[in-house]
């Protein structure tokens, strides 16, 4: 397990926009890699799918209805190569 924080852009369709922030949020580790998150594309693509699955949650703010897009990027972590990784959900 590892502990994160971050700061999340929602964009909702109806041009309402509010900026969120998690902290100490605790997640599982993310996937093996071998070198930095950003630089291999299978390895982000894995990184991804993590995301998807143990990130994308944090992205609900309770706010209207319609569709919605999020900007998460990792402010801090217990995991030094997640810190300033970017996430989209929603495009």
């Amino acid at each position: 397990m590892i502990t994160l924080s971050l700061s999340i852009l929602n964009t909702y369709e109806n041009g309402d926009v509010f900026i969120t922030c998690v902290t100490d949020a605790v997640v599982p580790d993310p996937p093996a890699r071998t070198g930095r998150y950003a630089d291999a594309d299978t390895e982000r693509e894995a990184l991804n799918e993590w995301a998807n699955m143990h990130i994308h949650d944090y992205t609900r703010t309770d706010r209207p209805d319609g569709a919605a897009w999020y900007d998460v990027t990792v402010t801090t972590s217990t995991d030094p190569d997640l810190i300033g990784v970017n996430f989209e959900f929603g495009y």
